[in-house]
């Protein structure tokens, strides 16, 4: 390594040689110096003014003002004569900047592109693929029935960018499967698409249904079709098929969230409420006995409560009087802003639903407020809980 290195800086000071000796070899002249010229010219036009002035060219005033001309002409002359000679020491700091930076970027090319391991990552992993894709191709030779194969085979084609050979490959999978595998038919389906500048319309919008009727839930499948319906401009029918993902699988979904509001934004419509993990829906009504006791802009707190453990609510929703009777959803996704993860309602496996109303808003129940509680309920109840509000708080 050491004799790599020597080898290196040796280099490294011949190409320095070549590019920065011109920066320090001085400019060969000829015998008169410069200096020498300019004063020579000084006088010739000392010589030239004081004869001005004996002729008659000249006054006393335009004579005073050629010679104090000649006299600022000869200084800058001399200024910028030793300005130059200083640039024999300034060359020394140029090229020793310029060789450190030689040094820094022969050095930091080396590390980047002459590492081994950097040049050979991306070869590596191609030549992993390959490799196994042609031990799939000498498998099939022998068993051209494997279903399995030829599916692996065009899933390696994908992650290649081969996408025309994915495609033959997945149909020589479905020729063997037919329509009964749905995740073989959404790869068909959209290496198919990949293949045709990403359009999903025809031919695999029609694999995509087809999985679809073997697996109705299949997340992929949801999603192409909702895309193949984007690219018709079938946007309802695509927002059909993506809230039926959302509701399979709550949360973002960085691959269709911009489409969704690209697509709601066209047709008007609202994404319906989605619970995420456990969730009761609650029916609050008031009870005959009490609608003339309140007021149609009192407050309504619908919340949950776990029937053992912490009294505050584990998730809430606020409402008006005006409202009721009103149906609502309480799940992690009402719970408290401010409060731990472990205040929510998937963390207690029983709760009651407790509703009241307030005139003042405050959080805790005044006197004279009305209230409702349910009985203690799993907190992955199906039905709806009705709750009514009849009882008074004293």
């Amino acid at each position: 390594m050491i004799i790599f290195w020597l080898i290196v800086v040796m280099l490294l000071l011949v190409a320095a040689g070549f590019i920065l000796w011109p920066l320090r070899r001085p400019i060969i002249t000829s015998g008169v110096s410069h200096a020498e010229v300019n004063v020579a010219l000084h006088k010739q036009r000392i010589a030239e003014i004081s004869k001005e002035l004996e002729q008659g060219q000249l006054n006393e005033e335009q004579f005073t003002k050629a010679m104090q001309e000649a006299e600022r002409a000869l200084l800058r002359d001399v200024e910028g004569k030793e300005k130059k000679s200083s640039t024999g020491q300034a060359s020394i700091v140029v090229i020793t900047l310029v060789l450190i930076a030689m040094v820094l970027l022969a050095s930091g090319f080396y590390w980047r592109l002459g590492d081994p391991h950097y040049l050979s990552e991306k070869t590596k992993y191609e030549h992993v693929l390959g490799k196994h894709q042609q031990e799939l191709r000498d498998r099939l030779k022998t068993k051209p029935g494997d279903a399995e194969a030829w599916t692996r085979l065009g899933r390696l084609h994908v992650l290649r960018g081969q996408f025309a050979q994915a495609v033959s490959a997945y149909e020589k999978a479905y020729v063997l499967l037919g329509d009964s595998n749905a995740q073989v038919l959404v790869d068909y389906a959209a290496a198919i698409g990949r293949s045709q500048k990403n359009s999903l319309i025809g031919r695999p919008e029609q694999l995509i249904h087809k999985a679809l009727k073997v697996e109705p839930n299949n997340i992929t499948a949801l999603m192409l079709a909702g895309f193949a319906r984007f690219q018709q401009r079938d946007y309802k029918r695509a927002l059909r098929y993506w809230y039926k993902l959302k509701r399979i699988k709550p949360g973002p979904n960085p691959s269709i969230d911009e489409f969704v509001a690209q697509a709601e934004s066209v047709t008007g419509r609202k994404r319906p409420i989605i619970a995420r993990g456990p969730a009761i829906k609650v029916v609050v009504a008031l009870h005959q006995s009490i609608r003339n006791k309140v007021n149609a802009n009192d407050f309504v707190f619908i919340y949950a409560q776990a029937s053992k453990g912490p009294r505050m609510p584990i998730a809430m929703v606020q409402r008006r009087v005006s409202d009721l009777p009103v149906t609502v959803l309480l799940g992690d996704a009402q719970a408290i802003p401010g409060m731990p993860p472990a205040i929510r309602l998937s963390r207690f496996p029983k709760v009651v639903l407790k509703a009241r109303t307030s005139r003042t808003g405050q959080a805790v129940m005044q006197p004279g407020d009305y209230y409702g509680n349910s009985k203690v309920v799993s907190n992955k109840h199906r039905k709806p809980v009705i709750v009514y509000i009849r009882q008074q708080f004293k």
